[in-house]
């Protein structure tokens, strides 16, 4: 029987009957295993925007959901790409950025944290960023680049990209979209959506101005 769990104290079972250990679980969700530990057994709930990732993981049409977002990708003829959140593993990309891309997308098995450079490099090293997309409370980012990683792999171009954040189980992956755009446009980070939030927010000063996020993430 596969558990559709509705309430945080199903957490224990979700656990156990996929195997999910509960440092695994404190990892996907930037918590302790304490916190873990506390909501299991009902001495503490999550908030709002913590209840509704676990909710997001504990899915029980997860493998459908993954199955079918791949798909969807992998057909479109747009400039797009599915990455595994922890070590911006590449999971799989569109048709359309393979035709202008076809280094990068072919090296699936690599992962790019060592080598993303820029708002990229930044982003990643900022642990409340890293945090608020593990929680739920930032579900979305917005920004302009030329490339993203540091290795020589295809020309770059100046591209428009939004990245979408969701959790498949104790996965968070991240959906990137890229549109090509002038050359004029300003480098840097443009927006975020948060929890609850129902419009990109503009993201103040870039990030290529400073070495830690410039949003307000509290």
């Amino acid at each position: 029987m596969v558990l559709y769990a509705t309430d945080v104290t199903d957490v224990a079972q979700w656990r156990q009957l996929h195997g999910i250990s509960r440092v695994a679980l404190a990892h996907a969700l930037s918590v302790s295993v304490s916190t873990i530990r506390r909501w299991e057994t009902g001495r503490t709930r999550p908030g709002r925007a913590l209840f509704v990732r676990l909710l997001e993981m504990m899915r029980h049409d997860v493998d459908d959901r993954l199955a079918l977002t791949k798909l969807l990708i992998r057909q479109s003829r747009g400039l797009s790409a599915l990455f595994d959140f922890s070590d911006v593993r590449l999971v799989c990309a569109s048709q359309g950025l393979k035709d202008v891309w076809p280094n990068f997308c072919a090296m699936t098995e690599l992962p790019f944290l060592p080598f993303l450079t820029d708002d990229a490099r930044r982003l990643m090293a900022d642990p409340t960023f890293v945090r608020k997309v593990r929680q739920g409370q930032l579900l979305a980012i917005s920004g302009v680049a030329d490339r993203h990683v540091s290795l020589e792999t295809d020309p770059p171009f100046r591209h428009s990209w939004f990245a979408t954040f969701r959790a498949y189980g104790p996965l968070i992956l991240a959906e990137l979209t890229y549109e090509r755009c002038h050359a004029s446009e300003e480098v840097g980070i443009r927006g975020v959506i948060r929890f609850g939030g129902k419009a990109l927010e503009p993201a103040g000063h870039h990030l290529t101005q400073g070495s830690t996020l410039p949003i307000a993430l509290n």
